[in-house]
Parts: C-alpha cells; structure tokens; sequence
C-alpha cells in the first residue's frame, strides 16, 4: 500500500496563504459526460439530480484539475482523493458525432483534451489542459499544460500535430514555469464499515474518502490545548436527542474506541463507537471534517443523506453551512434526500443548489435555482416539496 500522503494545505513555503478565498467559477470541458459546463459556485453548494445525470463526473474533474495544477495526476494520488480511475483516453467524451460530421467547439479549439477553468475572482483566472497520452514504456498516461504563455502555445501545438508521440512529455511547462495551484480537492463518501471499526489507516491524512483515520485525528483534536473542535462537535451532536457527550481518550490508553454518553442511560454507563448507530458516525464524520484545521478547505461530500434521518438532514445542513463559513471551508454536497433542500437559504448568496441532469444529447448540464418567491399572500412553496413535485427537475421522467 501506498505511504500515507498528507492533505496538501495553502501557506507552504513559496505558494500564497489563500485559505480563505474561494473558488468562484469553474469551467469543465470534454470530460466523461461533460462536454462544457459553467459553475458559478458560493461557500457550500448543494447538487441534485437524476441517478446517472453526471454529479460525480463534475466532482471527479475538478480532483483532476487540482491535482494537475500540482503535476500530480499518478493513479495512487486520484484514487485516495476520490477519483474513479480509468484508463486517460476512456475519461474523454464519447458522444456520437454531430450530424454535420463536425466535432464540438471544445474539440475544435484545443484538441482531445480534458481542461478545467478556475477563477478565484475576476482578476485571477486560470486554466489546466489535461491530454491523454500513450506512453509506450510507462503506459496511459497524461499531458499537462496551462493557459498561460508559451506552454499553452506549445501544448496546442502537441496535440494538432500528425500523429500521436508515444514518447510525449507528461508534461510541456517551460523550466521555471509554476501552474497555478488550485486548492487540493477531495469527494469524500464515508463508509460505515470504515467508521465504526477504526482499524484502517487511509492513504490521505488526517481522513480518508471512506472514513478512515477518524479516531486518530479526534485524538489530535482532542490534544490541541482547550480541546476548542472537540466542543464545537460536541455542541452539534446534540442534534441527536439522546446523545449528552463525547469522550475521546488519549492515544496511549488501551483500545481504539469512542466513550459515548446517551442522556437516557444510568449514570456513568458509557458505550463506544461499536455500538452507536450509523448516524451519529456518519454525522461525527462530517462535523469533524468541517472544523478540522488540518482537512482540505475545498472539498465535497457524495450522498450526504446516506443513514441519517429526513429532519436530521434538514439540521445537519444548516449546520454545514453554519460551520463552513466559521472555518473558511468550501463545499459542494451531493444528495437525492428532499430534505437536505431545507437546510438551504437561497437568499444567502453564499449557498447555491445545482439541478445536474443531462441535455436531449445526453450532455451534463448545471442550473442553479433562484431563491423561491412567494406566489399571492401564500409563502414559498418549501425546496423539498418543490423537488418532489418536480418544480426544480433532476427527477425521473422515463417512470
């Protein structure tokens, strides 16, 4: 197995200290079912839709632009950040070809190639191309160029020409030349599995996309003087009625477990993570990956509804966003659950809902809902109920 691999943070030597900015814009182009998408994203970004409409294909480029800003798209690297990985060339769009015969715009101008546009505000807009490339020694591998300056030119100048080197560099940035480095960015998808045993060590630190590494890194949290995250998860695991608190031991006591306080047991009865249920383990997942200091500041959860009841999504939403903005994270969150939806306030700029569903071509598309307007003297009708009737779309339509 691969060596553990530290989540990379801004504020390294030589690279600015950004933590607090956001991605503002992404634009993904030819890549699995996007053929050319636009997003403009705020502080924590909610995605619905139809099973299959492409919501993890978005997630998946933008790890791949990431990673490519940090000339880091090996498989052992994408695969712990969340990234379904195939062979480079299978990652392209197959779409059938146009009826004229043509190839699309994308294609056209800049060749079979994956490219991920990022802006951190109007004044900082950049741009990674990724190309597959078939590296007869080292196998399927990538191309990687920035929009800027003469490696751009260079690039373009690569993929249009006859024929395909199987020798072609991995990557065609002029000596000297830094990408510009987009924030790491992980999916995670907790598993219960990973959660409630804490026996396995994942390959990206403090947590892994499955779960992993959970109780070490409460322990480092709990070592930190004042124990400040471990009381901010405290107080929003009191969303569950029963639960009164939490104990995490120090790592040179015996055992690997939680010590959990139901307010409805005797007192001084304690019972660890083995006998909680799933969700308040998926629930401490997701507080603690918000407040941790030490998890990437851009990132995403799939299926945030997995084992957690309806109301209890509606809170631990409001709470996300709540928590994202206290510890500067940005987040996109997938979910098929209606209620999530109600956790959401529109009107606040900084939270956006994307319905993702796929054009008559079969193309990914993304549109953000406005906020809902009041109809007469009656209030808005609520998201979870526009969902379900289909007012907002990403609903099945062949049943």
């Amino acid at each position: 197995m691969a060596a553990p691999v530290a989540a990379p943070e801004s504020g390294s030597p030589g690279v600015r200290d950004d933590r607090g900015a956001l991605i503002t814009h992404v634009e993904i182009q030819n890549y699995k079912s996007v053929r050319k998408l636009d997003l403009e994203l705020g502080r924590v970004n909610v995605f619905i839709g139809e099973n299959g409409s492409g919501k993890s294909n978005i997630l998946e480029a933008l790890a791949l632009g990431a990673a490519a800003s940090r000339d880091k798209l090996d498989h052992e690297y994408l695969v712990v950040r969340g990234v379904r990985m195939t062979q480079p060339a299978l990652m392209l769009p197959a779409f059938a070809p146009e009826p004229d015969g043509g190839t699309t715009s994308a294609e056209s101008t800049w060749g079979p190639a994956i490219r991920i546009d990022y802006a951190r505000g109007v004044e900082e807009r950049r741009a990674v191309i990724i190309a597959p490339v078939d590296d007869e020694v080292d196998g399927p591998s990538w191309m990687v160029a920035d929009s800027e300056g003469d490696s751009f030119r260079q690039f373009i100048g690569e993929l249009s020409g006859a024929g395909a080197s199987s020798s072609r560099p991995t990557s065609v940035l002029p000596l000297g030349v830094r990408l510009f480095e987009i924030p790491a960015f992980v999916t995670y998808a907790p598993e219960y599995s990973a959660l409630r045993r804490f026996e396995e060590e994942g390959a990206l630190r403090p947590l892994g996309v499955r779960g992993e590494g959970l109780l070490e890194h409460l322990q480092e949290l709990a070592a930190q003087p004042g124990a400040p995250a471990i009381a901010t998860i405290n107080e929003h695991l009191a969303l569950l009625d029963w639960f009164e608190r939490l104990e995490v031991p120090s790592p040179d006591l015996a055992g690997r477990a939680l010590r959990l306080r139901d307010r409805f047991l005797a007192e001084g009865v304690v019972f660890d993570q083995r006998s909680a249920n799933e969700g308040f383990l998926f629930l401490l997942f997701y507080l603690t990956l918000v407040i941790s200091p030490r998890t990437p500041r851009f990132f995403a959860i799939d299926n945030l509804d997995t084992s957690l009841n309806p109301k209890l999504c509606q809170a631990l939403m409001s709470s996300l966003v709540t928590l994202a903005k206290r510890h500067r994270k940005q987040l996109i969150v997938t979910t098929h659950n209606p209620s999530v939806l109600d956790g959401l306030d529109l009107h606040d700029d900084e939270q956006r809902l994307f319905v993702i569903a796929r054009d008559d071509d079969g193309a990914t598309q993304a549109h953000r809902m406005s906020p809902p307007k009041r109809l007469g003297d009656e209030p808005p009708v609520r998201l979870s109920t526009a969902f379900l009737r289909g007012y907002l779309g990403g609903l099945p339509k062949n049943f």
